[in-house]
């Protein structure tokens, strides 16, 4: 695929109103299928519709990416989102949270299989209704089995300073946040994290998330710890040992500004996966 292909993925998931998850599901199914990737869709006992698919094999552990593929809100039929570039970022609702996340790794999954790729394991996508992971989409994927045998997942929520600070009590986050701030190596609002979703800061997935993303995103990549996400905590509760990582591209906004993602950030994020797929299962 072109740089041109990735921005329209990510323009038709932008494209794609609504909470239940169909029409996205639907939409991911269609372009994995062009690929000959075989996908599972996972019903909620609401109506809600999930999305798993997978790539590699069973000689190895699993490797889960999981994004949701809802927006806060609804919107209405006769007024359809839309996606806007100005100044190399693509504005919509519901493109940092978090469908620029989701858009950068089905492609990379895409792009591993598509490479024909020989990985020691699976990569396995998990595309939950919803806005939040932590509502009935995920729930209804552990519920099935899907995340008894993962070893490791990341989550690709944007994890920029702002979002650290929500993931949190501020004061919890605050020494290491200033820290990198003060240093004045990456300006306020665009210094990224890994946030380690479980109790330590070192696994293999938190330092290989750190080593190679600092590779990718060309900025210094500190590791905090934010195992009080609610997005995490349904995925550590039904898997204690499991390594999972938070970390991906756009930039929270406060509610009176518009949503965006940039661009160049988030083509380094798809690279970024791509790496960070084939390394984390080469060294198991």
């Amino acid at each position: 695929m072109r740089l041109s292909d990735y921005n329209q993925i990510l323009k038709d998931l932008v494209a794609i109103s609504g909470t239940d998850g169909r029409d996205a599901v639907a939409y991911i199914a269609r372009l994995l299928g062009k690929h000959h990737i075989p996908v599972h869709r996972v019903v909620c006992s609401g109506g809600q519709m999930n999305l798993v698919a997978e790539i590699g094999n069973s000689r190895g552990p699993v490797l889960g990416f999981a994004a949701h593929t809802g927006i806060a809100a609804a919107v209405p039929a006769d007024d359809p989102p839309r996606a806007q570039v100005q100044d190399g970022k693509l504005y919509g609702p519901g493109v940092a949270d978090m469908k620029a996340g989701l858009a950068a790794g089905l492609i990379a999954l895409i792009q591993l299989h598509d490479a024909g790729v020989i990985l020691n394991g699976c990569v396995r996508l998990l595309a939950t209704a919803g806005r939040a992971i932590s509502a009935q989409g995920m729930q209804t994927l552990a519920e099935h089995g899907y995340l008894d045998d993962i070893t490791g997942v990341i989550i690709g929520e944007p994890s920029t300073v702002t979002k650290a600070c929500q993931t949190q009590p501020v004061a919890a986050l605050a020494d290491d946040i200033q820290a990198v701030v003060t240093a004045g190596a990456v300006p306020a609002g665009r210094q990224h994290f890994v946030i380690a979703a479980q109790r330590t800061t070192s696994t293999r997935l938190v330092n290989l998330a750190q080593q190679l993303g600092e590779k990718h995103l060309k900025q210094p990549l500190p590791v905090i710890n934010g195992a009080a996400d609610i997005d995490v905590q349904p995925i550590v509760d039904r898997n204690p040992d499991i390594e999972a990582v938070v970390t991906g591209p756009g930039s929270w906004t406060s509610p009176d500004h518009a949503e965006y993602v940039d661009l160049a950030l988030y083509h380094r994020y798809i690279n970024f996966y791509i790496d960070l797929y084939k390394h984390y299962l080469a060294m198991l």
